[in-house]
């Protein structure tokens, strides 16, 4: 028994180790207020809310809420929106049932007062309005797929700096 016991706390010191090396190894993010301009209000919050929720369900990185803790600080500015028709009602070509909304973005990612990466990006989702236009939710998918997408270009932008790191060393 004791010498289970003695096996157990052995494999939980190995293990906490383990978890407390990689909680230090997150890069901390500072959000910085999106910048919106077109007229759809609505993105500034929902894009703000999944990018959050994201970095928390995802390693790598975790959120700050005070910029000079930060590694990086993460500037996003929403360029454009469009509704865009894909399909017309046979009867009525008046009328759209189905649309493709797009928007694109820009992030700069910063390292102190130096710019890491600046990028142009789109998302595009497409939608039946055919019986009702549930915006909040289109918006919503978009703002998730948005976000999804910036938390790659970040990991990308991480697996580069860490492979010029390394390379610089040699």
């Amino acid at each position: 028994m004791k010498k289970l016991i003695r096996v157990c706390s052995f494999f939980l010191l190995l293990t906490s180790c383990y978890i407390n090396k990689n909680v230090s190894e997150k890069n901390k993010i500072y959000l910085e207020k999106i910048e919106n301009l077109t007229n759809q209000s609505i993105l500034n919050s929902l894009i703000n809310k999944k990018l959050k929720e994201t970095i928390l369900n995802y390693p790598d990185f975790v959120i700050t809420n005070l910029k000079e803790n930060s590694d990086y600080i993460l500037l996003i500015k929403i360029l454009k929106y469009e509704r865009i028709p894909l399909f017309f009602d046979k009867k009525d070509f008046d009328n759209i049932v189905g649309v493709k909304h797009r928007i694109e973005f820009n992030i700069e990612v910063k390292r102190k007062n130096s710019i890491i990466i600046s990028k142009n990006l789109a998302e595009t989702i497409s939608s039946s309005i055919y019986k009702e236009f549930k915006e909040e939710e289109i918006f919503s998918k978009l703002s998730e797929q948005i976000s999804k997408k910036i938390y790659f270009e970040l990991l990308n932008f991480k697996k580069n700096e860490k492979s010029n790191s390394n390379s610089e060393r040699y």
